[in-house]
């Protein structure tokens, strides 16, 4: 074949893979390279076309053809860089990156592929330098605003991740990956309906995307659909994908089908996998531990959830939560209440649940959830972004609580209007609306500000039961003292403290509600939760379990049940191991 035949294969080859049909100009540049072995440019087409069908060994093969016969052209490192880390290659694919920016410094594609490789290394400053550095070059860049959303959803500031994601949409709006990630960052913001809008998007474009499918099926398993996540995740486990997200879902789903020894041997099979990142290494322990842990294997359990927590660096200043904690606790003192200004606003009435994470919120907002006339409205942020809002309304130079003394009624009236306008959105008859983000601990004080005449139901748990169960569970960036038993032990130490204080120098009522007391006096524990709310008994709040509604906390599994005790001093199998915690709780045990 002579040299102009050659170039009219590799052209017509070229003409099908802009249309998408790179399986037909496979067999073509096959031939052009049968006949000319040394031709850089047909190795590099080939390979584009084996990366296109993740056909990953063979397309490296092709890459290195390329390099071999032609090492000055930077694109061809690029090609076989990607290629590399798509298996794993993390030292190889970072040596091609750094062959190709040194030929070429400015391709932006480039940066952002280093900017992944340093995520895998755990790199995050390099990382986001050149995600940076790409978009510098070229502010169109997709892959290096995906990056950046990458960044900011590992370190939990998931709003920011959605911004990010945007962006990579709006320069490659058939981003599967980027398309993927916007649909985890929303399902995390309880935004679920449009999450699978998005992951649908992305099969159109890709019918065999792994991680919308496997993402699906996690929405299947939120809502207790778990023959309907079965149904997705059987024909990937006969394919033999091995992926975190499918490992992560067939945990949630394998006690359904009686099939837990096997969801075991394929994440131990996954985390075998070279070049996981460490979201994907802490996601796939974390659903083995909870697994391990039904089957009351305790120590493999353990270990499981210890490596899941390892994974990710875990900065967390104990200090400054106590120094915060004292600063909230002198702000909120008896003399401010006296003259504070009090909201009179009026509307839906909101009943906060508050207290530790994993010490029954969710059950009892669940219980809630049963009357007719309550809304349960999960986890809300509306508190904490109205308070922020109110730091930049009053100069921005203050954060909370030291603002606080600076607040007008005009200020109170704002705040608590912008709060119940949040609540008027759900657009439900019912009169009450549960908010039952835990952590409004730290904000009852100007709760009582707010509205003075809500409802407060504190959760409580044995502390041990509490912390372990904490350290269990797989929680954003947000919750830094929870991937360390002693931090966590000081953060419920500090927890308390500050509880105690609310309970001298607040009037608004608070009702404690003790797990290990509902889950063993279901229906009297159950009449005080409804009597302190001034609702009328329905026997409905004793079928809680019944209720339907997507749960979009980690408790969705266990609510979705009939009042169990096994989880009272779950702590006990573990005790081997909770020393450290012991510590940080200041107790004796």
């Amino acid at each position: 074949m002579n040299h102009d035949a050659l170039q009219i294969k590799k052209q017509k080859a070229w003409r099908k893979m802009e249309k998408g049909a790179h399986s037909e100009a496979m067999p073509l540049l096959q031939k052009v390279i049968k006949s000319q072995p040394n031709d850089a440019e047909a190795h590099y087409l080939l390979g584009c076309c084996q990366a296109s069908r993740h056909l990953w060994n063979e397309a490296i093969q092709s890459f290195e053809a390329s390099v071999k016969n032609q090492n000055n052209v930077a694109q061809s490192h690029f090609a076989l860089a990607g290629a590399r880390l798509a298996v794993g290659q993390i030292d190889e694919a970072e040596f091609c990156i750094d062959a190709a920016l040194k030929l070429n410094p400015n391709i932006p594609d480039a940066h952002a592929v280093l900017g992944k490789i340093k995520m895998k290394q755990d790199n995050i400053i390099e990382a986001k330098e050149h995600f940076e550095k790409a978009i510098k070059i070229d502010n169109k860049s997709s892959e290096a605003y995906f990056g950046l959303g990458v960044l900011e959803q590992e370190s939990g500031y998931i709003n920011k991740a959605v911004e990010q994601y945007e962006l990579a949409l709006k320069y490659n709006s058939k981003s599967v990956h980027a398309l993927c990630a916007l649909a985890n960052s929303l399902s995390n913001l309880a935004r679920k309906d449009e999450a699978k809008v998005l992951y649908r998007k992305a099969l159109k474009i890709d019918k065999n995307c792994h991680e919308a499918l496997c993402s699906i099926a996690m929405l299947h398993n939120f809502k207790g659909e778990y023959d309907n996540a079965i149904k997705l995740i059987d024909p990937l486990l006969k394919k033999k994908v091995r992926h975190s997200t499918l490992g992560i879902a067939f945990a949630q789903s394998c006690k359904r089908s009686g099939r837990c020894e096997e969801a075991i041997e394929y994440i131990d099979d996954v985390l075998k996998k070279p070049g996981l990142m460490a979201s994907e290494i802490k996601g796939v322990n974390f659903a083995a531990g909870k697994v391990l842990d039904g089957m009351n294997q305790y120590d493999k359990a353990f270990a499981h959830y210890k490596a899941g927590n390892d994974a990710i660096s875990h900065l967390y200043d104990s200090l400054a939560n106590a120094q915060n904690i004292t600063d909230i606790i002198e702000m909120f003192s008896p003399a401010l209440f006296i003259n504070a200004p009090m909201a009179k606003a009026r509307g839906k009435r909101p009943i906060f649940i508050v207290g530790m994470p994993r010490s029954g919120t969710s059950l009892t907002e669940q219980i809630m959830a049963a009357h007719s006339n309550v809304h349960a409205a999960g986890e809300l942020r509306t508190l904490f972004d109205i308070s922020c809002k109110m730091k930049k309304d009053l100069g921005g130079e203050e954060t909370y609580p030291f603002y606080v003394k600076n607040l007008s009624q005009k200020n109170t009236e704002e705040m608590a209007n912008a709060y119940l306008d949040k609540l008027e959105n759900f657009s439900v008859p019912a009169e009450y609306v549960t908010d039952k983000m835990p952590h409004n601990f730290y904000m009852l004080g100007l709760i009582q500000l707010l509205f003075p005449d809500a409802k407060i139901i504190h959760c409580k748990r044995d502390p041990m039961d509490t912390c372990l169960s904490i350290y269990f569970q797989d929680f954003s960036e947000v919750h830094k003292y929870a991937r360390d038993l002693f931090n966590t032990g000081t953060h419920y130490f500090q927890y308390l403290r500050l509880m105690d204080h609310w309970k001298q120098v607040l009037s608004i009522p608070i009702l404690d509600v003790q797990y290990e007391d509902l889950v063993s006096n279901q229906e009297s524990e159950t009449r005080r939760i409804i009597e302190f709310c001034r609702l009328d008994w329905e026997e409905s709040c004793l079928q809680f379990h019944k209720v339907k509604r997507t749960i979009d906390t980690a408790s969705f599994d266990q609510v979705r049940q009939p009042l169990y005790t096994k989880s009272v001093k779950r702590w006990k199998h573990y005790e081997k191991y909770l020393d450290e915690l012991k510590k940080g709780l200041q107790r004796e045990f």
